[in-house]
């Protein structure tokens, strides 16, 4: 291992989705591509914004402008790491999915900041403010919480076909 890199499971495939208001959005992006590009974690960037399916790579960092929603998912299942907000649909995603993830609540989002407070102090995840956020630390210590949990397959065709009315 080199100096100053970080120990990551599952050949360090961390995937980092933005999202949320502007200017944190930004703030955000420009916070994480700098940490990962000096950490050379293997990373998959999804930006949330720009033209859909742009593909950029810088070293280790792929980024991608925008994702559908089934792209979105296969990410997710490949990941190690989710690092992402902590918004109502996003940990939606994951609880259906499952899988690890990061926090790192928008500031000012009383909501984010609750939702995740309330499922660090359950031990699925770290969360860590913007402020505060530091690749080394915080990626090797995410690792030691549970994460998500998928849900039942069964239970989720169920509710599909509750949804599409195909149920009868």
């Amino acid at each position: 291992m080199q100096h100053g890199s970080i120990k990551v499971e599952n050949n360090e495939n961390i995937l980092v989705l933005l999202s949320g208001p502007e200017p944190q959005r930004t703030i955000l992006e420009r916070l994480l591509t700098k940490q990962l590009l000096q950490s050379q974690v293997e990373a998959t960037m999804v930006l949330g914004s720009g033209k859909p399916n742009h593909l950029e790579h810088n070293g280790k960092l792929k980024i991608i402008s925008l994702a559908t929603s089934a792209q979105t998912e296969e990410l997710i299942l490949n990941a190690s790491m989710v690092i992402c907000r902590p918004g109502y649909s996003t940990i939606m995603d994951l609880s259906a999915i499952g899988g690890k993830a990061l926090f790192i609540p928008t500031p000012g989002q009383t909501e984010q900041e609750y939702l995740a407070d309330y499922h660090m102090n359950k031990g699925t995840v770290l969360s860590v403010s913007q402020d505060d956020f530091d690749i080394k630390i915080n990626l090797q210590d995410a690792f030691s919480y549970k994460g998500f949990l998928p849900m039942n397959p069964g239970r989720l065709l169920q509710q599909k076909f509750e949804l599409t009315g195909m149920n009868s």
